[in-house]
């Protein structure tokens, strides 16, 4: 009787063992598909958001909120607009370090306006938005710019105004505080540079 239960719990915990290796070689393999492959097929998908492609000071950015940037430029690149300026059909290894380092910008152009009390609101947003079209022109109706940014990146009108219109508008803040404290055009942007090279930003992503 008490062979037979050690030979029953000693075959249980070898099962249990052979499972456990198993899904630590799986996350690994995923792991790793993600970090040094850049992996995005929908079953990567469902685990993206659990996974930090970089970091910027204590806010992570994850695997997810690349893929969306990678995405967009994947329908850009399918396009004419991209094909007349000759640009490649499929993403290259630039272009996905430009997704990642797009990120990390407006991750901490957002962390230098909380720093400096500077405070964007949507109606702000929205603004600038409205704005920009009225400069582009007066004919076009809201249907055909939400078409037009559709068709470029696959965007809805809220994500181009979060990935576009929200850092773009941040930094124009932030660019004329620092000329006007430092009288140097090139503040803001030596500043974000040193910023980018800092420690305090970590990339997990390697682009081979």
């Amino acid at each position: 009787m008490t062979l037979s239960f050690s030979v029953k719990r000693l075959t249980w915990l070898t099962a249990c063992v052979v499972i456990l290796v198993i899904l630590l070689g799986g996350i690994l393999i995923l792991l790793n598909g993600m970090y040094h492959h850049q992996w995005d097929s929908p079953f990567v998908r469902r685990f993206a958001g659990m996974v930090s492609s970089a970091k910027v000071g204590d806010q992570k950015i994850s695997y997810a909120e690349y893929l969306k940037h990678v995405d967009a430029q994947t329908h850009y690149l399918s396009g004419p607009a991209a094909r007349a300026l000759g640009y490649p059909s499929t993403l290259t290894k630039a272009f996905r370090e430009q997704a990642l380092e797009r990120m990390i910008r407006m991750e901490m152009v957002e962390q230098m306006a909380k720093e400096r009390g500077v405070i964007v609101t949507p109606l702000d947003v929205d603004r600038t938005f409205s704005a920009l079209i009225a400069r582009t022109t007066s004919s076009t109706s809201p249907e055909e710019i939400r078409g037009f940014i559709f068709d470029q990146f696959g965007w809805t009108e809220a994500e181009f105004q979060r990935y576009i219109i929200r850092p773009g508008l941040i930094e124009d803040i932030l660019s004329t505080k620092r000329l006007q404290e430092t009288n140097d055009p090139e503040a803001f942007s030596k500043e974000i540079e040193a910023r980018l090279k800092s420690g305090d930003v970590k990339r997990y992503l390697a682009f081979s």
